[in-house]
């Protein structure tokens, strides 16, 4: 009994046990060690149960109480669970020799494909171990890694089944380990034809002119296709195809237009866009009004006022012209309607005009029902002449009798009245009614 006692004494312990697990990186020194509370007599090392083979690359020291075991520029082989015994106690320790993880360069940045097919891309990687994979999108971590990843022992697999436009974006893979990390980033694009055109509307580019105008999409169009389907009718008809580039479509502006619908599709290398529609009935009605495109003609200028005469406008706004308005602008003023009632002619004697001034004319015409011309033809601009009248009155005249039938009659002129004649006007004693005669100056009778 007293011998078994003095062995137990003997045993050492170990006050500096092997980590349980240790990580090194490819290629570097390693030092695995225990310390006892006393000096080892007996000191083997196994790896994965196997006793240590004597190679250059291990070599076991003993530094007193520290039991030590080097391996020089370990490789991946060199993983594995170490077992020192020192008489007889034993440290363990799960040693992983591996590097940081690095993506291979073979694998594209960028993919492309159509809406509702499969993304799949393999990435490959480098790491002797298995790494944590963690997946962003547009910088932001995604929770379900596993609807979108598949990782193995040395590549991951990017999928995603029937992928919607939703699904586009930036996709960065990290790779980590102890030693570092990696990243890979995807640019993945979800092609689909493009977004319908918003807020299609009409507007009057000028009197003769519609524009019809659209909101363009985001997405890269080639090429817009406006239609026309008439009131009666089922389908549409192709009227123009627009470049990309442009968000409008200008429509000569005529009476066929009313009661139509128009609709406007944009159309990309994948295909057309649901076509954005508009039923104006009423809208392009009030558009295609009236067109007064001729300037009224002038003639017969008095002092106050001269004839105007004008055709029948070409565009009627799909009714009947029922009648005209005539309007005058002096100038440096407003127009305003000269006639009192409508004028149911393409002609007018405008009346009560200031002599001497300056005017244009135009006319505005109306249908049946109630639409009216806004019109900017405006007539040649014209001068009403002015009634030359005597500046002054010729003084008292003296009369002188000349013979038994004759008389002279003499009068003062100022120097500046220019008249070239004069009315004389005569009658008999007792009589009331004047007889005027005619001369020129310095004319005697």
């Amino acid at each position: 009994a007293s011998s078994r006692i003095a062995l137990e004494k003997t045993l050492p312990r170990i006050v500096k046990q092997l980590k349980p697990e240790q990580i090194y990186k490819k290629g570097s020194p390693v030092a695995l060690e225990i310390e006892l509370d006393h000096e080892a007599t007996e000191v083997a090392w196994f790896k994965d149960g196997q006793p240590l083979q004597k190679m250059p690359k291990f070599s076991t020291e003993m530094d007193g109480a520290v039991c030590r075991l080097k391996i020089d520029k370990a490789n991946v082989s060199d993983s594995g669970v170490y077992v020192v015994v020192a008489n007889g106690v034993q440290s363990t320790t799960n040693l992983s020799i591996t590097d940081i993880p690095q993506f291979k360069k073979s694998v594209p940045a960028e993919v492309s494909i159509k809406k509702n097919e499969d993304i799949s891309i393999r990435v490959p990687f480098n790491c002797p171990t298995k790494p944590s994979v963690v997946l962003l999108k547009n910088g932001e971590p995604l929770k379900d890694v596993e609807e979108f990843l598949e990782v193995s022992e040395k590549e991951i697999c990017f999928r995603k089944n029937n992928a919607e436009v939703a699904d586009a974006g930036e996709y960065t893979i990290v790779i980590t380990n102890e030693l570092g990390e990696d990243r890979k980033t995807l640019a993945v694009q979800i092609n689909d034809v493009p977004q319908q055109p918003t807020n299609l509307t009409l507007d009057r580019n000028d009197q003769n002119k519609i524009l019809l105008k659209w909101d363009c999409p985001s997405d890269d169009v080639i090429e817009y296709l406006v239609e026309k389907k008439e009131q009666n009718r089922r389908t549409y008809q192709k009227l123009a195809k627009v470049p990309g580039s442009k968000g409008s479509y200008e429509l000569e502006a005529d009476e066929s237009l009313a009661g139509c619908s128009f609709r406007v599709t944009a159309i990309n290398k994948y295909g057309a866009s649901a076509p954005s529609e508009i039923t104006n009935n009423a809208e392009i009605a009030a558009s295609v009004v009236p067109q007064i495109t001729e300037a009224p003609t002038i003639s017969e200028v008095t002092t106050d006022g001269c004839a105007l005469t004008w055709s029948k406008p070409e565009i009627n706004g799909g009714s009947n012209i029922s009648g005209y308005d005539v309007f005058a602008r002096k100038e440096g003023g407003k127009w305003e309607k000269v006639n009192d009632k409508e004028i149911h002619d393409e002609h007018y004697a405008v009346k009560n005009l200031q002599q001497g001034a300056n005017y244009e004319f135009k006319v505005e015409a109306y249908n049946n029902e109630g639409q009216c011309s806004n019109s900017e033809v405006v007539s040649a601009p014209i001068r009403l002449p002015e009634l030359d009248l005597p500046k002054t009155t010729p003084s008292i005249p003296q009369i002188t009798v000349t013979g038994p039938d004759s008389v002279t009659v003499d009068w003062k002129t100022p120097e500046d009245e220019l008249s070239p004649s004069f009315t004389v006007a005569y009658k008999s004693e007792g009589s009331s009614v004047w007889t005027e005669l005619m001369f020129l100056a310095d004319q005697a009778f």
